[in-house]
């Protein structure tokens, strides 16, 4: 009777090793799942703020294109 109380037990010894490992394992995942999605958060506030300056450099490029068209038509007349 010991003897295969003693095996159980180590049957379930095992199994709660495999269900500890793969809750570290899990939190692992949870950790790095959490700084990669940190990461591009980063990445695209970083990408939103150069895409607004990108605009407002367009913005710009563009009102001197048409003060630039602005003045060719004036001196065609």
């Amino acid at each position: 009777m010991n003897c295969v109380l003693a095996t159980e037990n180590e049957k379930l010894r095992e199994e709660v090793k495999k269900w500890v490992q793969q809750a570290v394992n899990t939190q692992r995942d949870l950790d790095e799942a959490k700084r990669k999605r940190l990461e591009l958060e980063k990445e695209n506030d970083s990408l939103n703020t150069e895409a607004i300056q990108v605009r407002k450099k367009n913005k710009r490029l563009l009102r001197n294109i048409a003060d630039l068209h602005e003045e060719m038509e004036a001196k065609k007349t």
